[in-house]
């Protein structure tokens, strides 16, 4: 299943032409995807990649949806639950979704779940910028439960992802499944997606550091 994943990277140019490098180098050219890693949260702590099994390393790295990466590895349908959902106001400006004091964005925290089986997989808290949307991807976004990646390839919005920072923490206790992937820290990663230059979304994104490999 290993190859699986590292063959998808290779089709999305993720791994292209560093096949070759040396552990030390594919660590520092991984590192290098992350535009801000300066600006790491004192919470999260640093980890060797060298570590991270095949899985762990494509979710960190991937510049697309997550859901297909783990649609692939678990050979399902990966659902979105939404665990909380609310409208909010910045007390301050955030610089990640150049947005000022007083904006009003949407809070959006949710696990990816097996629909075959109770395993959740990730765990995911968005900030959208939701004067930058479309009303009825608004709509879609405040009363369903699809996935945002999904929602914004359904209503055709040509957008960019920017890898922030990564690093790990102790592991949320949030995940309610049944059978939910234990360990005692999660990897974490912050990305923004982006359409015409403007920051649509903040993410940050959970997984176990010791689930599959």
């Amino acid at each position: 299943m290993g190859r699986l994943i590292v063959q998808l990277l290779k089709r999305s140019g993720i791994l292209a032409q560093d096949i070759n490098r040396t552990s030390g180098d594919f660590t520092d050219y991984v590192a290098g995807l992350f535009i801000a890693q300066s600006d790491r949260p004192n919470r999260l702590r640093p980890i060797n990649l060298n570590t991270l099994g095949p899985l762990q390393l494509s979710l960190l790295v991937a510049d697309g949806t997550v859901t297909r990466i783990l649609e692939a590895y678990s050979r399902q349908r990966i659902g979105s639950i939404k665990l909380d959902q609310r409208i909010c106001t910045l007390n301050a400006e955030h610089t990640l979704l150049s947005a000022p004091a007083g904006t009003t964005i949407i809070r959006r925290q949710v696990v990816l779940r097996g629909r075959d089986t109770p395993i959740d997989y990730a765990e995911a808290v968005s900030l959208i910028a939701s004067h930058r949307l479309p009303r009825q991807l608004v709509d879609e976004i405040e009363s369903g439960d699809e996935s945002l990646g999904r929602l914004l390839h359904q209503f055709k919005i040509e957008v960019r992802r920017e890898l922030l920072f990564f690093g790990t923490e102790e592991q949320s206790t949030v995940l309610d499944s049944e059978e939910q992937i234990n360990g005692a820290k999660s990897l974490s990663r912050t990305y923004r997606i982006l359409s015409m230059d403007q920051p649509l979304m903040v993410i940050e994104e959970k997984f176990p550091v010791d689930g599959p490999a």
